[in-house]
């Protein structure tokens, strides 16, 4: 999209002219967004900011980034807050930004065996338009497979966004499908599966997730953790809502939909990302096999454990234990991942003098 930026907010000088072409959400930014940006005529002019100095070439009447005013600037950015419960502390130092090349959009068009050699059997599909900034990643249900997912993930066609649909590691006796973690059907069930050894068994599945997470942006370009997006159904959810829990950056948003054996979900110790990832959690008021009001104590106990975070949110609709089953839920699924989706103008983002305003290093 190109909005006419106002100037005076922003504290550049009257008769300077910008374009803003793009809003980045930035893990490092604390709930803030940064601003993509280009001069108003970028055929005439290239920008360049580098460590609070600006050098200008072109037209003298085109974008001039003084450093004098580079404060007002990350000012402006600490106080563009997105739906976190941390915004900015207005009373803290302005955030040092630089400025690299606007991204013009990520092409993954397969991913490395190697990546995957934790989760074999999963399934990648490409975006449809090519461009592979974000990345859902989808974790089926107890005795699923990815396959069905993959039609979920056409259906839903999230723009700029590629999706991938990862097997889980344990199979089930009979073929019966995978599983994320040993777990137990009923009290009775024979042979009993000691909690430890389910709560270890999610650990582990953790472990391999975030291992996936680093192979990513290592080897296909994703830039961090901001830009995968979770969504788990059942057994699933359980694992996506862990990973909530525990990652150390800021997730894109995770969606857990009716989420089962949450109890094995441990809440000793919440990592930094946790409240800062949007999170949308499920349920059904005729589920039978998570009753709503065990959904809704498991809730509190997990989200307890992030203090006065409100970054977490739960929806009770009238279906049984089912994935998405109603225009409602899918726009509440949509409205949760939205705002938190890395979008670029393509067209304008790969206009020369385009220039994405960052956090800089130091």
């Amino acid at each position: 999209f190109s909005i006419p930026m106002p100037l005076e907010p922003l504290g550049f000088s009257p008769g300077d002219q910008v374009t803003l072409v793009g809003l980045h959400s930035r893990p490092d930014l604390n709930g803030t967004v940064a601003l993509v940006v280009a001069p108003a005529n970028a055929a005439e002019e290239k920008a360049l900011l580098t460590s609070g100095r600006v050098k200008v070439s072109g037209s003298p009447q085109a974008l001039s980034l003084k450093p004098a005013n580079l404060k007002k600037v990350q000012s402006s950015v600490s106080d563009t807050s997105l739906h976190t419960s941390n915004p900015p502390d207005p009373a803290a130092a302005p955030i040092p930004l630089a400025t690299k090349p606007a991204s013009v959009g990520l092409r993954v068009p397969e991913i490395d065996p190697a990546v995957l050699s934790d989760f074999p059997g999963s399934v990648y599909l490409p975006s449809a338009d090519g461009h592979a900034n974000n990345l859902l990643i989808l974790l089926h249900g107890l005795g699923d497979g990815p396959s069905n997912y993959a039609t979920l993930a056409q259906r839903m066609a999230l723009p700029q966004t590629s999706a991938l649909c990862l097997s889980a590691p344990f199979p089930l006796p009979l073929d019966l499908g995978q599983a994320w973690f040993a777990c137990n059907f009923a009290p009775e069930d024979l042979p009993h599966v000691p909690k430890r050894q389910s709560c270890d068994q999610l650990k582990a599945v953790r472990g391999k997730l975030f291992r996936l997470f680093d192979r990513l942006c290592t080897v296909h370009g994703w830039p961090h953790w901001s830009r995968f997006f979770l969504f788990g159904f059942s057994q699933g959810g359980a694992v996506a809502l862990d990973a909530a829990l525990r990652s150390p950056q800021r997730l894109g948003a995770v969606l857990a939909i009716s989420p089962s054996f949450v109890e094995v979900v441990e809440v000793d110790a919440v990592a930094a990302g946790a409240k800062s990832t949007q999170v949308l959690w499920t349920a059904g008021t005729r589920d039978e096999t998570v009753p709503i009001r065990q959904a809704e104590a498991m809730f509190q106990r997990l989200t307890q454990a992030l203090g006065d975070s409100d970054v977490w949110q739960f929806r009770a609709l009238p279906k049984g234990h089912t994935m998405v089953s109603s225009p409602e839920e899918m726009q509440s699924v949509m409205a949760t991942l939205a705002p938190h989706l890395y979008l670029v103008d393509l067209a304008t983002a790969s206009m020369e003098g385009v220039v994405e305003l960052v956090q800089g290093e130091g």
